[in-house]
C-alpha cells in the first residue's frame, strides 16, 4: 500500500530513480520516509472564501453614459451609475457628476501576478504612480521582505492605491533560491559579477534570513519556524521546488540559488498553509517539479517549467504533456507562464525562439483547455505586467478578446479571490478603465492608451502628459 500511495503522489520518474541508485543506504530511509510523510499527510484543498466587496461611501455619485462597456467577450453599448464605489444599473437619487464617454470602450483594470516589487518604501510612490498610469490596480507579491511588506501596507489597499497581497519570505532550503536574490544586495554587493568572487563571503552571510527567505531543511527546521512564518501575516506562501527529484544531489553540489525544498518538506508546508487558509504558489524549473507540486496540491506555480527556453536533450524534463496540465486542471491550480523572458534571446539564436515560441502559444492554448487558468505575471523588475501581456499578444495564443478576459478578471480574481472585482457588472466594485481605441481590434495601442482612471469609484488623476494629450476626450457635466 505504501509503494501504491508513493507512485500517486510522486513523479512517475522520480520513483525508478531511486530505486535503481546504489547510493547509501541511509539515502534509501530518508527517501521512504519522505514518502510516508506525503502518503499520510496529503494537502486538503481550500476552503472557497466568502464573496465579498469593498465600497467606498465616500466616493461621488456618477453616471457614466454613452461608452462601449466590456462584458467579458466583446463590446456593448450602456449606461452604468456608481454608488458607494459600486456599480449599478439604476438610476441613484442624487448624481453628483455625469461623465460622456463619448463611445469610447470601458473594460475592468489589469492585474499582475507575479511580481517583487512594493517591496518596502524605498521607490514605493514612483511604482505606485506607474502601477496606476498603467491601469495596474491589483499586484501578487511572490517573495518579498517580511520588513519591506509592513513598511509598505500603510500606503496601500485603499481607493487611490494599488491593491497588493504578499507571501512574505520564499520558503526554500538552506543557500536555496531566493537567497541569492537577497543577500549580496543586502551586504551591498550589486554588481552581480562580483557575486562569484564574493561567493564564499555571501554564504556566512544571513541578513534577510527569516525575513526574504526562510531555510527548512528539516521538519524540525519547520516546528520552530513555522510560527513565526504565520505571525508575518503573509497573504499567501511561495515555496521552492528546484530539480527536487535530485534534491539530495544539488544538496550536496554547495552551489548557491540552485536548490529548493525537500519534497517531504514541501508537502507538510503545503498541508499547514492550506489548515490555515493560505494558498500557496510554487516556483518550478523542470517538468518534474510541475508534477510534483500537482500532487502535493499548490494552488499556483509562478513560471511554467523552461520558462528560460533553454535547450533540452529530454522534452519531459521541460514541457508539460496534455496529462499533467489536465492533473493540474482537475485541482483548478493556476499559473504565471512568465512568456516575456522567452524574447532575451539573440538574433543568433532566432531557431530557437522560433521552436520556445511554439511551446509557449501551445502552451498557453493547452492550459485553457484543460482549466489551467494562466495569470499574467511579469516578474519583471521595475517594471509593470504590460510588457508580459503584450508578449502573450505578439504569440498569438489567443483573441483579443479571451487575452483581455484573462488579463481583467481571471488575474484579477487569483489575487483576490471571491473579491466582485473583474467585471464590469452590478454589485462589483467600480474600478474601470476607458480606453481610446478598441481592444479587440488594435490590443497594443488600445492598452496604452487610457483616457479615464477610476477605482473604487474615485477618479484617479492621470500623468501630466497625459491629461495635456488627451484633454476633452472624456466629457464632464457637473450636476446642479
Amino acid at each position: 500500500m505504501l509503494l501504491l500511495s508513493a507512485k500517486a503522489l510522486l513523479p512517475k520518474k522520480m520513483l525508478p530513480r531511486f530505486v535503481i541508485s546504489r547510493r547509501p543506504a541511509l539515502l534509501l530511509v530518508f527517501f521512504l520516509l519522505s514518502l510516508v510523510a506525503l502518503a499520510q499527510h496529503p494537502a486538503r484543498p481550500l476552503a472557497r472564501p466568502r464573496v465579498y466587496v469593498r465600497t467606498n461611501p465616500a466616493s461621488p455619485a456618477w453616471e457614466l453614459r454613452n461608452g462601449q462597456w466590456f462584458d467579458g467577450k466583446r463590446f456593448q453599448k450602456r449606461v452604468f451609475y456608481v454608488k458607494d464605489g459600486l456599480l449599478q444599473r439604476s438610476r441613484p437619487a442624487h448624481v453628483d457628476t455625469v461623465v460622456d464617454l463619448r463611445g469610447q470602450w470601458v473594460i475592468p483594470p489589469f492585474a499582475e501576478a507575479h511580481t517583487h516589487m512594493l517591496d518596502g518604501t524605498r521607490g514605493l510612490p514612483a511604482m505606485i504612480e506607474k502601477y496606476l498610469r498603467e491601469g495596474v490596480y491589483y499586484v501578487q507579491v511572490l517573495t518579498n521582505s517580511r520588513r519591506g511588506a509592513e513598511a509598505a501596507r500603510p500606503f496601500l489597499n485603499q481607493p487611490r492605491s494599488v491593491d497588493a497581497v504578499y507571501a512574505n519570505g520564499g520558503l526554500t532550503s538552506t543557500l536555496g533560491h531566493p537567497f541569492m536574490a537577497y543577500e549580496p544586495r543586502a551586504m551591498g554587493f550589486y554588481d552581480y559579477t562580483q557575486w562569484k568572487i564574493k561567493q564564499d563571503t555571501i554564504a556566512k552571510s544571513r541578513l534577510m534570513e527569516n525575513d526574504a527567505y526562510w531555510f527548512l531543511d528539516s521538519l524540525p527546521d519547520l516546528n520552530a519556524k513555522w510560527p513565526r512564518i504565520l505571525a508575518g501575516r503573509p497573504d499567501l506562501l511561495k515555496i521552492y521546488l528546484l530539480d527536487a527529484k535530485n534534491y539530495e544531489r544539488t544538496r550536496r553540489s554547495g552551489q548557491l540559488g540552485d536548490k529548493g525544498l525537500r519534497p517531504d518538506i514541501a508537502a507538510e508546508i503545503v498541508r499547514r498553509a492550506h489548515a490555515a487558509g493560505l494558498r500557496v504558489f510554487a516556483h518550478v524549473e523542470t517538468a518534474d517539479d510541475f508534477r510534483l507540486g500537482v500532487r502535493l496540491g499548490v494552488d499556483g506555480f509562478a513560471h511554467a517549467p523552461n520558462y528560460g527556453g533553454r535547450d533540452c536533450p529530454d522534452p519531459a524534463d521541460c514541457y508539460l504533456t496534455a496529462a499533467d496540465l489536465r492533473a493540474a486542471g482537475r485541482r483548478g491550480i493556476m499559473m504565471t507562464p512568465t512568456v516575456w523572458i522567452g524574447y532575451n534571446f539573440t538574433p543568433a539564436d532566432s531557431s530557437r525562439l522560433r521552436r520556445h515560441q511554439t511551446a509557449q502559444r501551445e502552451l498557453l492554448r493547452n492550459m485553457v483547455r484543460s482549466n489551467v487558468a494562466p495569470l499574467v505575471g511579469a516578474d519583471w523588475y521595475g517594471e509593470t505586467p504590460v510588457g508580459e501581456a503584450l508578449a502573450w499578444e505578439k504569440l498569438g495564443a489567443f483573441d483579443h478578446g479571451t487575452l483581455l478576459r484573462l488579463w481583467t478578471e481571471t488575474t484579477a480574481r487569483a489575487i483576490f479571490p471571491s473579491r466582485r472585482i473583474g467585471r464590469l457588472a452590478p454589485g462589483y466594485e467600480a474600478s474601470l478603465l476607458v480606453l481610446g481605441q478598441n481592444p479587440l481590434l488594435d490590443f497594443p495601442a488600445a492598452v496604452r492608451d487610457i483616457r479615464l482612471r477610476v477605482k473604487q469609484g474615485e477618479r484617479l488623476p492621470g500623468p501630466p502628459a497625459d491629461r495635456a494629450a488627451q484633454a476633452g476626450t472624456v466629457g464632464t457635466v457637473q450636476q446642479p
